[in-house]
């Protein structure tokens, strides 16, 4: 992924929680080994984290990626 946004996740527009998860870019999961690559990425005002390998033990790169007003964690899991 180049580029990408993911911002206000597990938010209604007037701030009050979905009652989803609320990370923003969530990267697998423990169940399964799958790299992935992010680039120049803005993970911005999630309910929980900004980015969260969720357990993936596969090879995460993050090249410029960064967030601001995460309710968790700007990286949560990543190896």
């Amino acid at each position: 992924m180049v580029n990408c946004e993911a911002s206000y996740n597990g938010k209604f527009t007037d701030g009050s929680l979905t009652g989803g998860d609320g990370n923003g870019f969530k990267l697998g999961d423990d169940t399964a080994s799958v790299p992935h690559v992010l680039r120049n990425c803005k993970a911005n005002y999630n309910a929980k984290h900004g980015y969260t390998g969720n357990g993936n033990p596969a090879t995460l790169v993050m090249d410029n990626c960064t967030g601001t007003g995460n309710g968790g964690k700007l990286f949560d899991r990543i190896n």
